[in-house]
């Protein structure tokens, strides 16, 4: 009876022991590497994507105000229907048409033009100018003084995404950081 050679060869199958360590240590490494860039990336996403979200709601008030020929507000508010007294705007905002000289209160009949969620994960997004709400007129200026809007790592750590509003109705991105910014993102006990 005749043998055939089907190609298999003992003790070349796999892998030793010493090349499988080489491996499982060179995968650790580049893990260990990697994980935090892809961490620090994706939060720098979150923080740009909240920011842009305000960039569009801003357009949007400042277009409703000219379009409407009307005063517009937009402020921080946690529940869609009332402003909150907060300068921290990641639990969501709203814009609302203003039909009275109360710039800073919604009251009841004023129409709603946009309800914004909250920014999520951690987010703050912080006023760092101190104001509770911005009001555009239907030139499509914003009334009051310049502002200045954070978009804060959770933790502290990284460097705000922002946007500086300034009286025109223009909005431009923050391109440094004071120490008052710095702080406006530390994160705040309790």
């Amino acid at each position: 009876m005749e043998r055939y050679d089907y190609g298999f060869r003992y003790g070349n199958g796999g892998f030793t022991l010493l090349e499988l360590l080489v491996g499982l240590a060179a995968g650790v490494l580049v893990l260990t590497l990697a994980v935090p860039a892809m961490l620090d990336f994706y939060r720098h996403n979150l923080r740009a994507s909240s920011v842009n979200r305000l960039v569009s709601s801003l357009h949007l008030a400042r277009s409703e105000a000219v379009n409407r020929t009307q005063k517009i507000t937009l402020c921080p508010s946690s529940d869609g229907v009332q402003c909150d007294s907060s300068l921290e705007w990641q639990d969501g905002w709203m814009i609302f048409a203003n039909t009275d000289s109360e710039t800073g209160t919604r009251t009841d009949g004023e129409p709603i033009i946009r309800v914004q969620s909250p920014v999520g994960d951690g987010i703050r997004l912080v006023n760092g100018s101190n104001r509770r709400y911005l009001v555009y007129q239907p030139s499509g200026t914003a009334t009051g003084f310049s502002s200045k809007f954070l978009a804060c790592d959770p933790d502290g750590d990284a460097d705000p995404v922002g946007i500086w509003l300034s009286n025109t109705g223009r909005i431009a991105k923050v391109e440094s950081f004071s120490a008052e910014d710095a702080a406006a993102c530390t994160p705040q006990d309790g």
